[in-house]
């Protein structure tokens, strides 16, 4: 073969297969988009994973203290023990223990304290937080890259999809317990993640002062601001 022929078909195979290590804007632009890809979170299945991973831990004193405090903000008579499906807007029966038990219909707002305690236990490696609005309140497990793993819809996991409860709850902002909910999430989830794993006997008393604290430190600084506000003419 010509020595001519030989170094053209030899120049034609270099520009095709770039040396190992070599990246071009395209092949960049590639990989990071591969790296960054958005994650579909997935929606919990209260039904399907009730037995093995609620209903054990329905009496751990950290979910009481959740679904107490919950159901107080929704109702300021509420005893512990009372059934939380009470307090929704359909008349109708439940087992005591029973998912149904656990459902107050359009009450997402105070039953969301509860699905998030829940969530803490079976995923506690994730960042939890509260998406809230005037129509609906879902607890969201996030990863370390801030993308959203597991939504925690105990009253709409049947009708919506994980990006459904998170948009459906986006639709309108608003900020009436959006104190409650940044307390719970900052510092009574810490609280609960302590217990995991430990031999010593689990109380609610760390997630109750530590809830406390924040609460009344907020207050504190509400009452000082109102103090400074200018006077209306």
């Amino acid at each position: 073969m010509p020595v001519a022929i030989r170094k053209q078909r030899q120049s034609r195979m270099s520009k095709k297969t770039p040396p190992v290590g070599f990246t071009n804007a395209r092949t960049r632009n590639r990989s990071n988009s591969i790296k960054t890809a958005p994650i579909t979170p997935i929606q919990f299945d209260w039904r399907k994973h009730w037995e093995k991973k609620v209903e054990p831990h329905l009496n751990h004193p950290c979910v009481q203290f959740s679904l107490n405090f919950g159901m107080h903000m929704v109702d300021p008579k509420w005893k512990p023990g009372d059934p939380p499906y009470r307090l929704g807007d359909e008349p109708r029966r439940a087992r005591k223990g029973t998912l149904a038990w656990y459902q107050p219909s359009r009450q997402c707002h105070g039953i969301a304290f509860f699905a998030m305690a829940i969530g803490v236990i079976n995923y506690p490696k994730l960042r939890w937080k509260f998406v809230s609005g005037r129509c609906h309140t879902v607890p969201v497990g996030y990863d370390e890259n801030g993308q959203a793993r597991v939504v925690m819809d105990i009253l709409l996991f049947e009708d919506m999809t994980a990006d459904e409860s998170i948009r459906f709850a986006c639709l309108k902002k608003h900020s009436a317990k959006q104190i409650q909910f940044t307390g719970f999430a900052t510092k009574v989830v810490p609280a609960i993640r302590k217990t995991l794993g430990s031999k010593e006997k689990v109380s609610a008393e760390p997630c109750r002062q530590a809830l406390s604290a924040y609460l009344s430190r907020w207050i504190k600084k509400a009452a000082v601001r109102s103090e400074n506000a200018a006077p209306i003419e």
